[in-house]
């Protein structure tokens, strides 16, 4: 393939699936990091989720795949203030249940359950809010069988919305056509719309054809296609997907996408097979086992680029271009000069340093774990009120007029 290819990368819209599954459990999905794994499609995504999991509170054992789904066993009561950990414990089991090891891949090194639970934890307050004007009402003694429900799902299952159970332990009081301030006021399966007023209006989930932001606004089965904002069918296996057209279902990813070509979704087992030393491609026609990087070796006088699985190289090291990053997960292959494709492997910019500039990105985008590039600088992500220029540096996936806003507000 062509090394211009590379550096347009479209492997970095994959990561996509974590946050797409994220979405569907209705959880913020700003948990994609750019420094050094596949990054996914969250478009749609990236704004997803209302405060958490139940009922819009919330927001997957294998190589890329799920080999059975497995859930987490809780009893007993939980308090609101104490369902941060395990309604992240949940998400993340079922994101496994989905992803299996890939889901490390496209989260490059940051904690599944300590990124959610920071986005779920800063959603609390505003769902006692709901529950003290009367808007909202939560049940302790019955989101244990929620968050059970939750964390047993897979792939097949993470576009069905909210379980029963979990309709039962969280729910709105406010009906179809009221005035809400959030998701989680809304009765039913439903969500506040905020396109035409604010304070927004509870409107029903949206069938085949509405307008969407978010997968959450979407009718249980259909997701918030990423080119056109509407709810859709995700294409199955075997289908066309990208290039404007459809996007692939939660557990399959869009294979030889370009432009203006759709590609083919396709089942993650099966795509990650090459083994060290054989040919691999980066537009993801043939993908390295994931303990393995598809290194760049060579680029020839008319762009074609020869690649190849390799081993990730230890800290400090001399590195090559490769995707995902061949540096430990806590460092970055600083390419020297510009085009290159050798470097050395350097500690990821912390806050309030420059970003790094890895080797497929046309600006530094590259900081330390759980930090994102703001305006060229490295910052912690932001919670709620605090500074941001871009919706992935807040836990809350929004980010207007430079301050982190809650995903679903009108603020």
């Amino acid at each position: 393939m062509r090394y211009s290819s590379i550096k347009n990368w479209s492997i970095k819209s994959w990561s996509t699936s974590v946050m797409a599954a994220a979405a569907a459990l209705g959880v913020a999905a700003s948990c994609t990091s750019t420094s050094g794994g596949y990054t996914s499609n969250t478009s749609s995504h990236s704004d997803a989720g209302s405060s958490g999991g139940a009922h819009n509170t919330g927001g997957a054992a294998g190589n890329g795949g799920a080999a059975g789904a497995h859930g987490v066993t809780l009893s007993g009561n939980i308090a609101l203030a104490d369902l941060a950990d395990p309604y992240s414990q949940a998400v993340c089991t079922s994101l496994q249940n989905c992803l299996g090891d890939l889901l490390n891949t496209f989260l490059a090194g940051e904690d599944c359950s300590k990124r959610f639970s920071a986005t779920i934890g800063e959603q609390l307050p505003r769902i006692q809010a709901a529950i003290d004007a009367g808007k909202a009402e939560y049940h302790s003694d019955k989101i244990a069988a929620c968050l059970n429900d939750l964390s047993a799902r897979s792939c097949d299952t993470l576009l069905q919305r909210d379980p029963a159970s979990c309709l039962a332990a969280v729910d709105g009081t406010v009906a179809i056509g009221d005035n809400c301030q959030s998701n989680v006021e809304c009765a039913g399966r439903a969500y506040c719309d905020f396109t035409q007023t604010c304070p927004g209006k509870c409107k029903a989930l949206e069938l085949a054809g509405g307008a969407c932001v978010n997968d959450d606004q979407c009718a249980p089965g259909l997701n918030c296609n990423t080119t056109t904002k509407h709810c859709t069918q995700p294409a199955a296996q075997n289908e066309d997907c990208g290039a404007g057209g459809a996007d692939c279902a939660t557990g399959l990813l869009c294979v030889g996408a370009m432009t203006n070509t759709p590609g083919k979704c396709q089942p993650y087992a099966g795509l990650f097979a090459a083994q060290a030393g054989e040919s691999c491609d980066l537009q993801g026609q043939q993908l390295c086992d994931l303990s393995l990087v598809c290194r760049v070796d060579s680029v020839a006088a008319d762009g074609g680029a020869q690649e190849s699985c390799a081993e990730h190289v230890a800290a400090g090291a001399m590195c090559r271009a490769s995707g995902p990053d061949i540096c430990p997960s806590d460092e970055y292959c600083k390419i020297a000069v510009p085009g290159s494709l050798t470097g050395r492997c350097t500690s990821k910019p912390t806050a309030g340093e420059a970003c790094g500039r890895g080797p497929f990105e046309p600006t530094p985008t590259t900081c330390a774990l759980y930090n994102r590039c703001q305006a060229g600088i490295c910052r912690k992500i932001a919670q709620l009120g605090e500074q941001c220029t871009t919706d992935n540096g807040c836990y809350s996936g929004r980010c207007v007029m430079q301050a982190c806003i809650p995903a679903d507000s009108c603020q």
